[in-house]
Formats: C-alpha cells, structure tokens, sequence
C-alpha cells in the first residue's frame, strides 16, 4: 500500500462522506455540511478563497479500485492508428465553443496541471505559461475544471502533442480529456476517451509516442493500456494493446508510464518495491515480463513519480522522499543497481524537458505557496545545481500542481 493510494482512499472517502451528508440532511441554515458534486457530474469551478493558509503538502493520488472488466488485448495495428468518432465534441449552453482554425500557444510554453485542494477552494485547472517565464508570471491561459470543460477536481495526467493539442488525465471519472490548441477558459473538450470499452479506471500519468498513440498508467486497472492517436469526438473504444499481469508488478503500485528512446515503454512502481520497469518496444500482453528493472538501495529511489528522457537518452526521474518533498534524479544508465549521475535538490512531480534540454519540474505542491523549477540541461559531473527560474507568486494560478509539459 503506497502513500499515494492511502491518501485517495481517504480523499474518496471524504468525497462519500460529504456526499451522503449532503443527500440527508436537512438544509437547515446551522448546517456546515458542504456540497460535493458527485464522481457523476462534472464540477464548476469554485472562487478562490481570500483566506493565506497553506494546507500541508499531500501526495499523487492513485486509485485502488479495480475496473469492472479488464480489456483483452487486441492485436497491435500496423502504422499510426485512427479512430472514428462516435460522436462529435457537445457544447453546453453559456460554454465556448472549440475554434475551427485553433491556434496553439507559442513554442516552448510550459502546461502546468493543478489539483483541486480536497475541500473545493481551489479547483483544479490547466495554466500555461510563456517559454521563460518566472517570478510571479501570470499564465497566458488557464482553461478550469467545471460542466463547460468537463474537468473534474482530481486531474493528474498531463500531455502535449506536437500540434499544442492538451491531454488532461480525468483520474476521478476514468477518462482522458483533449483540449483544442490554444483552448482558454470554460472550452469543451475536443476528445473525450472514456467509457467501459476503455477499461480505463483511475487514470495517473500520462504519455505520448511518437506516432502520438496516448499510453496511460491505468492505476485502478494495474495496468499500461496504449490508445491510438487524437480522433475528435467521444471515444468509447478498446486500447489497441494492454500490458499487465502478475510478472508486471503493476499490483497497487503503478505509479507512471513514458516511451523512451527506441519506444521502450517505462513505467514506475511505487508500493513495496521502488523501481524503474521496462518492458519491450511492441508490448501487448496480459502476462507481460519486464526486460530490465533499474532497482535497489545505489539508485536512491524512493516513490519515484515521473519520466522523462533528453534526446541523448539521459533518463530522468523525480523522487518523491520523506515529508512530502522531492529530488530530481539523472540516470545515464537506466537498468541495475546504479547510483544516479546527478541529483538536484527539488522535484515534487513531472519532469519535463524542451527542446533546449531546460528541466521543468514541480518544486513545490503545497497551496499558494506552489513552484514551479526550471533547471538548466543537464551536464555530466556538475553538482549543486540550482533552478535558473522559479515560478512562484499570487498571479501564477499555481496551487497543489502535480503535473508538468512541454509543447
């Protein structure tokens, strides 16, 4: 049992909780019971409160609850997969609608998901920022959780593909949500993934490859399901491979997913072992054997929480440690018992890397006191390495980040 499963299981109690209250009770003008919107609706978007106080820092949440139906693995098309939409993007009433001829944010903007803070004050939301922002930099655009959106309050996956489309991991109603380049405000998504077919179930992180097939660290389903690239539209369709089983060691402890150079499929488990996986480009199975496996007391993992790798193959890996902090770590060898190369001193969630080699990571997660770090490319045999900026400031929107990209 991991810190990241305790801490959902208490949040969706809560969520129950409140629910049940809200459903019983009388309404009278003593009550303090506050409304929760059910995992069945979709939440609106909640003001700020004006209070200062920064609640204590909590960890990734991943869901425990295993899906009603596992998917069976379907066979591995050849080339970039499609699917047909089943149905076009519906805008509600008052919500905007999606541009026909979007245009993306500038290159090299950074795409920051922040969580909802457990009791609504705060909603979760997507905030991008300039390439080179830092100081109390306001975002270029915030699209928030909310009916018009379809965001729940417990987001945690976060990717952006080479066209500025936006990714967004739905972890409470099982999804994953794709946003029009460019999206700002209460804009309906363009894609929605979802639906029984899917066996998705508690979505962490996610990953894009190259041929922009989306991969998902399906945490309530202990699994790595593959889907084939954006088609617009609600999307109720079995993932075109599956990796999972016993031998996986996905079992209450799959944390993320990436594709690594050569489309070697990395995954991070978090629960009694700490450990980097990797399984064969290809993979589709549901008895699949891990190829390599980066492990053990020299590697100085603990929780790791993300991927990412440099276009020299450098892998990177933030480390959550005790007290709810974090480093960033830099393997140049991704398999053994081996120390890493580099370790810098903050690294909550994320990593991601432009196209300099500039690392952007979650320095901080705890409320209005949020961060965002920005460390230089990695050098072999520097040390004492210190953020070239920091996002940070009332202007940002920042609160309980938990994810980072690059587009």
């Amino acid at each position: 049992m991991t810190i990241h499963r305790a801490h959902i299981a208490l949040w969706l109690l809560m969520l129950s909780a409140a629910l049940l209250a809200a459903c019983s009770g009388s309404g009278g003008t003593g009550s303090t019971t506050p409304h929760v919107t059910p995992p069945s609706e979709s939440p609106t978007a909640s003001a700020s409160p004006t209070g200062s106080g920064s609640p204590t820092p909590s960890a990734r949440p991943t869901v425990t609850a295993s899906p009603s139906t596992s998917p069976t693995p379907t066979p591995r098309p050849s080339g970039t997969a499609s699917a047909s939409p089943t149905s076009s993007p519906t805008v509600a009433p008052g919500c905007a609608t999606p541009a026909a001829s979007p245009t993306a944010y500038p290159s090299g903007s950074l795409y920051v998901a922040n969580r909802d803070d457990n009791a609504g004050g705060y909603p979760s939301s997507i905030t991008v920022y300039a390439a080179g922002a830092n100081g109390n930099a306001a975002p270029l655009g915030t699209i928030p959780n909310g009916t018009c959106t379809g965001m729940s309050l417990l987001i945690y996956g976060l990717a952006v593909d080479s066209a500025g489309r936006i990714y967004v991991g739905d972890t409470l109603n099982s999804r994953v949500l794709v946003y029009a380049p460019g999206a700002n405000g209460a804009v309906a998504p363009i894609e929605t993934l979802g639906g029984s077919n899917t066996g998705l179930s508690g979505p962490a992180t996610l990953s894009l490859d190259s041929a922009g097939h989306i991969w998902v660290a399906n945490s309530g389903g202990n699994d790595v399901l593959e889907f084939p690239a954006f088609a617009a539209g609600t999307q109720n369709i079995a993932p075109i491979a599956t990796i999972s089983g016993n031998s996986t060691n996905f079992f209450d402890q799959l944390e993320c997913v990436a594709i690594g150079p050569a489309s070697v499929i990395y995954t991070c488990l978090t629960g009694n072992e700490y450990a980097i996986e990797q399984f064969p480009a290809g993979t589709n199975s549901n008895n699949a054997m891990p190829s390599a496996t980066l492990m053990g007391s020299d590697t100085g993992l603990s929780t790791p929480d993300g991927i990412a790798f440099d276009a020299g193959g450098n892998m990177y890996v933030v480390n959550e440690t005790a007290g709810g902090t974090g480093t960033l770590e830099v393997f140049t060898t991704t398999s053994g018992n081996v120390a890493p190369s580099e370790t810098y001193s903050q690294g909550r969630f994320g990593p991601a890397l432009n196209a300099a080699g500039d690392i952007a990571v979650v320095g901080v997660d705890n409320g209005t006191a949020s961060s965002i770090n920005i460390y230089p490319p990695f050098v072999s045999g520097a040390s004492g390495v210190l953020p070239m900026a920091t996002i940070q400031g009332s202007n940002t929107g920042l609160y309980e980040p938990v994810a980072v990209a690059y587009h």
